[in-house]
């Protein structure tokens, strides 16, 4: 954004105000405020682990605690991408509009966007979505 003179040379800390100066890794992985989404994020799902803090290395450490599998990789990533696209939103709501939403809204949020993009990707999932934050892995499993 600052390369693209969207925001000016004195907005390099980062946007939850955690003190850091922001870049890629740090704002969605690293963050004290954003980088908390993925520990929600992964008990939701009933995993625990330790994910990385560069891109690459989180993209594909994510991507396969499904399994190995190509439709395990792909439903994991949708749920990858649903979180860039939430911690995205949530910091460019805090920057432009001064709204700041708790983690716990972000995960709701991620749960939602999850939600609608297995829908649109899978015929096979059929299930509300009431059952999917209860239940993600039950849901995942249809597509896996």
């Amino acid at each position: 954004m600052r390369t693209r003179h969207v925001l000016d040379v004195s907005q390099v800390s980062c946007a939850a105000s955690c003190g850091a100066v922001e870049d890629r890794d740090h704002l969605f992985f690293k963050c004290d405020h954003y980088g908390c989404l993925w520990l929600l994020i992964s008990h939701w799902l009933g995993i625990d682990t330790v994910l990385h803090g560069d891109l690459y290395a989180h993209s594909y450490q994510f991507s396969a605690l499904g399994g190995l599998s190509k439709n395990s990789r792909t439903a994991f990533s949708i749920i990858w991408i649903s979180t860039l696209f939430v911690i995205w939103k949530g910091r460019n709501d805090r920057i432009f509009d001064n709204h700041f939403v708790q983690l716990t809204g972000l995960l709701e949020k991620v749960k939602l966007q999850t939600y609608w993009w297995l829908k649109a990707n899978y015929m096979t999932f059929d299930f509300d979505y009431p059952f999917l934050r209860q239940n993600p892995l039950c849901c995942l499993e249809v597509v896996l």
